[in-house]
């Protein structure tokens, strides 16, 4: 993944980490976790996290990566363990951007919880 990728990977999870208005311990370990994996250094994370207001999500051209962010972003809304409306919301409008329903992201989530219950 190329660093312009990955900055707009970054942006797309932190855009749901602060949807509700805190990071909660568990983003901020998923976010740490992803930076240090894709070579993003504190600069380039604090850019994007201090003017998170004026961006947007940054949707990739292929399926697959499209699918990959969606399945990611939707982890984070769910890495608190709280559904959030203002997340949901997020989540249901990317889903939009490339072409998902809102049943599709439900069954993302409902998928998304059982992994994590047969891990436990």
């Amino acid at each position: 993944m190329d660093k312009q990728t990955a900055l707009h990977y970054f942006q797309n999870l932190y855009l749901i980490a602060v949807a509700d208005g805190k990071l909660a311990d568990e983003e901020k370990k998923i976010l740490v976790k992803f930076s240090q994996k894709m070579g993003i250094n504190a600069r380039e994370a604090s850019e994007i996290m201090l003017d998170i207001r004026y961006r947007d999500f940054v949707v990739p051209q292929s399926k697959d990566e499209q699918m990959a962010h969606f399945k990611d972003i939707v982890s984070m809304m769910m890495s608190d363990g709280t559904i959030h409306n203002k997340e949901y919301e997020l989540c249901k409008r990317y889903a939009e951007k490339i072409g998902k329903s809102e049943i599709t992201l439900n069954r993302l989530i409902d998928s998304i919880k059982a992994e994590r219950d047969r891990l436990k």
